[in-house]
């Protein structure tokens, strides 16, 4: 007999049970999302779903699901804490690509733009990825925040406008009196106030 449990506790459905895994995932992300938990683990006979290649099939039959969980403040922070460990050096290699384009040639600096792209995305995602938490659950700090959000997108904006100039003086400006201050700003509002906030609302939670 097939078995599913959650977070180590067996799940017992209503009716008929869901013979597919895909029936399972949605079920339980559906249950899971209203109690403001979300997946992080989805093991189908001992292969995590939630990591699946692109050119992988899932499983429709199973025998054994596991699903593992997080609160979505848990998570939260965890995405933050990751992100902070996997950017620590960013401002020194912006700064240092801000002063390094001023003496490349343009066309080298439009392959570059990759580059560039590359050590800013996790990052934007993020922010992309704060944003519905902080209107869902509207923490202390969202109105610092939302103000953050704007500066990145109008610092971003700054420097794609520079990429497609040609500007290579605009675009080391920009890089470094619009996007590292906003970074520098939104290293602090994580620090001295999203962190430890929710830090707090995990031990409240007991």
């Amino acid at each position: 007999m097939a078995e599913v449990s959650v977070d180590g506790e067996e799940v017992v459905f209503e009716g008929e049970a869901p013979q597919e895994a895909g029936q399972v995932f949605d079920l339980l992300l559906g249950a899971m999302s209203e109690r403001g938990r979300a997946l992080v683990s989805f093991m189908v006979d001992g292969k995590d779903l939630m990591f699946l290649a692109e050119n992988d099939t899932p499983p429709s039959s199973f025998q054994k699901i596991e699903a593992f969980t997080l609160t979505h403040v848990e998570l939260t922070l965890r995405l933050l804490e990751r992100v902070e460990k996997e950017t620590e050096s960013l401002e020194e290699e912006l700064l240092a690509y801000s002063r390094k384009v001023l003496f490349l040639g343009w066309s080298e600096i439009f392959n570059r733009m990759d580059e560039f792209v590359g050590k800013i995305q996790p990052i934007a995602d993020l922010v992309d990825n704060l944003e519905p938490f902080s209107k869902t659950y509207d923490p202390p700090w969202r109105g610092s925040f939302e103000v953050l959000q704007s500066q990145q997108s109008e610092a971003l904006e700054r420097v794609l406008t520079c990429f497609k100039a040609g500007d290579s003086a605009g675009l080391s400006d920009a890089i470094a009196s619009s996007f590292l201050p906003m970074l520098a700003e939104f290293r602090k509002l994580s620090r001295k106030k999203m962190q430890p906030q929710l830090r707090e609302e995990m031990e409240l939670a007991g």
